[in-house]
């Protein structure tokens, strides 16, 4: 490591080192969900579509018991896919260790380290994952124990209707964009198996260009 390389790392180190709590390291690594302009389109004409196809095709009876079959879908898959996060993560911490694990520290990436960036992500994306489980559950207990002909009393069948639809409009859009957010889970693991064989490479390399 040059002069630049060990000011780098210990400047990103003193970063790691920074985060010793939750809501530190979330607060740092939440900027890796940031939607992007294609992102936000697409989710657009995703919610206008499943709002169009829940008023005028699913939704006109049964909402209640039409809206557990989803939730309960969904809570399969999120499981699933934090399953596969937490299984991703322990292959990531297998693969950063020696000569890769340096690189990572000294790489950066819009003012983060590599490390830092990949970290924050797998942190932010298992969080999103244990929250949507979580909310999930909180609502099947809600639509469990309502009677499956319930609504909202205070207002017009119509209006319930509308209302219903548009929260699970919603409620299917955010679940849509954690669902994306997997493919960069998966990218970051496929640069995480980049560098360590590019790093084992060219360690192997030096190795014979000392024995000759």
């Amino acid at each position: 490591m040059n002069g630049n390389d060990k000011n780098e790392a210990q400047k990103n180190v003193e970063q790691i080192l920074n985060t010793s709590t939750f809501d530190s390291a979330v607060k740092l690594s939440i900027g890796e969900l940031r939607l992007s302009v294609k992102r936000k389109w697409i989710l657009v004409v995703f919610g206008l579509v499943v709002f169009l196809l829940l008023y005028y095709i699913i939704f006109t009876t049964g909402i209640i018991s039409k809206t557990i079959i989803f939730v309960e879908l969904i809570n399969t898959i999120v499981i699933a896919l934090l399953g596969s996060v937490i299984t991703g993560y322990a292959i990531f911490q297998a693969l950063a260790t020696g000569s890769t694990l340096r690189r990572l520290i000294i790489a950066k990436h819009e003012e983060k380290s590599l490390l830092i960036k990949y970290n924050g992500f797998f942190l932010v994306l298992a969080v999103m994952y244990l929250f949507i489980i979580f909310t999930n559950y909180l609502i099947l207990l809600f639509l469990k124990t309502v009677p499956t002909d319930w609504f909202f009393p205070f207002l017009p069948l119509k209006t319930n209707r509308v209302v219903c639809v548009v929260l699970v409009t919603l409620y299917l859009t955010i679940v849509a964009n954690s669902i994306i957010e997997f493919k960069s889970f998966i990218y970051n693991l496929y640069q995480c198996f980049n560098i360590n064989s590019a790093t084992n490479v060219l360690d192997s390399i030096k190795e014979q260009n000392k024995d000759t």
